[in-house]
């Protein structure tokens, strides 16, 4: 019998102290019964033990700093639990410290009033692919939910899953802050069947209410999930944000034959009755050749043994074997995200395989180079509305809709980068002469490239930019038709192309390409560049195989057709667009806002929008950039439910003759004329009225000696972003793409948007305070204590001041700033320059408003 186990019998046996003992401070009372609460041995025994002495639940209020270990998980069954921390503080030394070193430490069943607050929850141990620190699941005793649970203030940091909520209902995450969480989520609601449901969430932020870091996704709604409401909830890093899904399948029943049905989509045959209902979605395995039909497709039922799948487009071949499994369980309910975001994500934002209605406003999403905003799959049969967010992609698309029924008003969909193969970024060790006057890199980890690709060299001075290559061993290429010079830096690679080592004919008369181990996705759309004849250009292809794509639609809307002729070889590359619309999506309604690309961003994209074959009551009416790289593909502008409206296009229509009234469109040239006459005509007048006439770059004057404040105001307004040190010694700093600042003027005020990219070289002989500059004006003397916020920092640079918040000061009369630690009763600290690691890229955002000395 353990130590609490002996303490608690003995206890029992005399009434009057045990009745003394549960009313003391808990400290004393765990203290009495065995718990050595130095953060390193178990306390789980001494916890249980004072738990199962109360039918009811016990409380434990903790009034001073405690460290407290749980090696083994904790029961909570059939009876309420709380936990209380210190203080409201995450330090450890100030709250209350928790030590997990076990999964589901917290094994919760059918708990009725769960409460967790004010505590550092620091897990240990190897990253586990199940188990969580807290664990939630239906009771052995009774079929009853565990319901009314909070965490409140919290700070847990966990190579395991955070939470996991089955069997729940009216939970609320207030404060929460969760740091690299690793296994198959952070936090999974999984409400796969009806004795598995998870109900009622609220993930509210509070000002530090948080995801942040780990390879793992964030927030998974698996199955019947209910609802749920994030506000002021911030994600960072990691791979999907929010995952909309349901896992579950039914028995798999045999494919007996695949033919094409009369509508043109693939027919499925089954060996015997499949029961599926109309409009269930089914998971097709097995089927060869593969990369055509498998994966998941809504149905048309036909009979008790054919279906048809619901948006298939036949392609000639001979099929066989296979299986199909029913979809089982419900769809996840309602989410809804207000005033939150989620950046730096390197999967997808919103990853929507099944889902309900899903509702975001006010938000800020970005994602790296792997993934989308919005990532909608055919399977998806609820409904998409956005308004008012900031969508800025990095990924394959900014938004990406293949089952429609969305909507979008007043969201920037922006500079989307996603033409690269993949989404890893080589660090390049160093770079040298080849021996031949060619450049030689060897970066840091095996690069996967093969002779032929084309890789994108980016702050390596002068061994930027794109380069054919040629492979020497798992870690070092060389640059084809390059050439060696002095000031080549060792900085990032990128692989913009693939080699395709092949073209060939189907049999069918369809075109096939060779591309070894392709990354790129069934249904994708892809560059091709190098073959010549019909096979350059933009495709959507199918991947057959692991090696092989088919051509299946070109951008006049229909397949190429084998000619013969073509080089032996080409390159491949993603065909990325800001919003790309699905083969026969129906219902999607874009208003306001800008699809393209704003001034703080590169734009890599093919096009701002594709719209794909059969699509119908599709509304876009936005600004649509239109560059060089940025058109619009748009495979179904027959239909006549189908309207786009770029704001930004000029008119084209004829201008009207002198004395013709009817109404039409004038042209820019007429209106310009028209009202140059009218200023002329009209000159004795105007000149009574004349004012200043404003510089050029002076959006409004309104005198021309009044207060400052109100003399003028500049808009749209581009800067170069620098860092520094108070005693920069041998720094040097490189600065990378998207090293930016945008600013405007009002009056005083200078409204500011800064990103900062550099990598800074130095030795110990830099020191003191770094220093953020490029600001269009010195700040005033006055308000030299004015905060911008700093919302990007890297992970590695650690607060300074054990912060609890951060902001970049302007100093008076000066336009540099340094970022400074804020935490309640102290003095604030500035960030330290050397808080950057030498020869590694950092990547601060700031915004704000300061008021200059202008």
């Amino acid at each position: 019998m353990s130590q609490a186990r002996e303490s608690a019998a003995i206890i029992a046996q005399f009434p009057g102290i045990a009745t003394r003992l549960n009313a003391a401070e808990p400290i004393g009372l765990l203290h009495a019964y065995g718990a050595p609460l130095d953060g390193v041995d178990s306390d789980t025994s001494a916890i249980q033990a004072l738990l199962d002495l109360e039918a009811r639940g016990r409380s434990f209020d903790i009034a001073t700093p405690v460290r407290m270990c749980l090696s083994t998980p904790l029961l909570v069954q059939d009876k309420p639990f709380a936990l209380k921390g210190a203080m409201p503080s995450y330090s450890e030394s100030q709250g209350t410290a928790l030590t997990v070193a076990c999964a589901d430490a917290f094994d919760i069943r059918n708990s009725d009033g769960f409460l967790m607050s004010n505590a550092h929850i620091r897990a240990t141990g190897d990253a586990q692919a199940s188990g969580s620190i807290f664990d939630f699941k239906a009771s052995e005793t009774s079929s009853s939910n565990s319901g009314m649970l909070l965490f409140d203030n919290l700070r847990i940091e966990s190579p395991w899953q955070a939470y996991t909520f089955r069997k729940v209902f009216q939970v609320q995450l207030r404060a929460v802050r969760i740091a690299n969480a690793r296994g198959a989520y952070a936090i999974g609601i999984n409400g796969l069947n009806d004795d598995a449901q998870g109900n009622i969430f609220e993930f509210m932020g509070g000002g530090t209410g948080a995801l942040r870091g780990g390879q793992t996704d964030h927030v998974v709604f698996d199955g019947g999930s209910g609802s749920a409401k994030f506000v002021g909830w911030a994600m960072n890093f990691g791979r999907h944000a929010i995952v909309s899904k349901s896992n579950t399948l039914g028995a798999a029943i045999a494919i007996a034959s695949i033919t094409q049905a009369p509508d043109g989509s693939f027919r499925i045959q089954t060996a015997s009755n499949h029961g599926i209902p109309n409009g269930s979605v089914v998971d097709i395995a097995g089927v060869l050749p593969a990369g055509v039909i498998n994966g998941q497709w809504p149905i048309n039922y036909v009979s008790p043994n054919q279906f048809d799948l619901d948006g298939s487009e036949w392609v000639s071949d001979t099929y066989s074997g296979g299986t199909v499994q029913n979809v089982q369980g419900r769809d996840p309910g309602f989410i809804y995200a207000v005033a939150s975001g989620a950046e730096n994500i390197t999967g997808d934002a919103f990853h929507l395989d099944r889902g309900g209605l899903l509702i975001v406003g006010d938000g800020y999403y970005s994602t790296d180079r792997g993934g989308n905003i919005v990532n909608q799959f055919k399977t998806y049969k609820g409904r998409l509305k956005f308004a008012n967010c900031m969508m800025r992609a990095a990924g394959r698309h900014g938004v990406s809709l293949l089952a429609g029924n969305a909507s979008f008003d007043g969201c920037d969909i922006v500079n989307n980068g996603g033409v690269y193969v993949d989404p890893k970024v080589h660090t390049i060790a160093s770079i040298t002469d080849n021996g031949l006057g060619l450049i030689r890199v060897t970066t840091a980890e095996p690069h996967g490239c093969a002779t032929g690709d084309q890789m994108r060299q980016t702050r390596c001075g002068s061994a930027n930019g794109s380069f054919i290559i040629t492979v020497i061993d798992t870690n070092v290429y060389d640059c084809q038709a390059s050439a060696f010079a002095a000031g080549a830096i060792a900085g990032v690679a990128l692989r913009m192309q693939q080699v395709a080592t092949a073209i060939a004919n189907n049999g069918s008369g369809s075109i096939r390409i060779t591309v070894p181990a392709g990354a790129f996705d069934d249904g994708e759309w892809v560059r091709l560049a190098g073959f010549g004849g019909n096979a350059n250009g933009d495709f959507r292809v199918i991947k057959e195989d692991v090696d092989h794509y088919l051509l299946v639609m070109g951008t006049g809307g229909v397949a190429p057709t084998y000619t013969g002729g073509y080089a032996a070889s080409g390159l491949i590359q993603r065909c990325s667009a800001q919003v790309y619309i699905g083969p026969g999506i129906d219902t999607v309604h874009i208003s306001g806002g800008l699809i393209g690309t704003d001034k703080v961003g590169l734009n890599r994209c093919r096009y701002s929008v594709i719209i794909d074959v059969n699509c119908k009551n599709i509304i876009i009416d936005s600004d649509i950039s239109l560059d060089a790289r940025s058109a619009i593909l748009n495979l179904s502008a027959s239909e006549p439910t189908n309207n786009i409206r770029n704001r930004r296009a000029l008119p084209t229509s004829k201008t009207p003759s002198i004395g013709d009234n009817s109404t039409r469109i004038a042209t820019t040239a007429f209106v310009r004329n028209e009202i140059g006459q009218s200023i002329q005509a009209q000159g004795a007048m105007l000149d009574k009225l004349r004012v200043p006439t404003p510089a050029a770059s002076k959006l409004l004057i309104l005198n021309s000696s009044g207060d400052a404040a109100l003399i003028d105001a500049l808009l749209d307004q581009v800067g170069t972003p620098s860092f520094s040190a108070v005693t920069p010694g041998d720094l040097s700093v490189a600065y990378g793409s998207g090293n930016i600042m945008s600013w405007r003027k009002i009056g005083k005020g200078l409204d500011v948007q800064a990103t900062w990219v550099f990598t800074p070289t130095y030795t110990g002989a830099m020191s003191g305070d770094a220093l953020f500059g490029g600001f269009a004006a010195l700040a005033s003397a006055a308000t030299a204590l004015q905060r911008l916020r700093v919302y990007t920092l890297p992970t590695s640079v650690a607060w300074p001041n054990t912060a609890d918040d951060l902001g970049l000061v302007m100093a008076g009369a000066a336009s540099v700033g340094k970022i400074m630690g804020f935490k309640s009763g102290a003095t604030p600290v500035a960030l330290a320059a050397n808080a950057f690691a030498s020869g590694v890229e950092h990547i601060v955002r700031v915004e704000g408003r300061y008021v200059t000395n202008l």
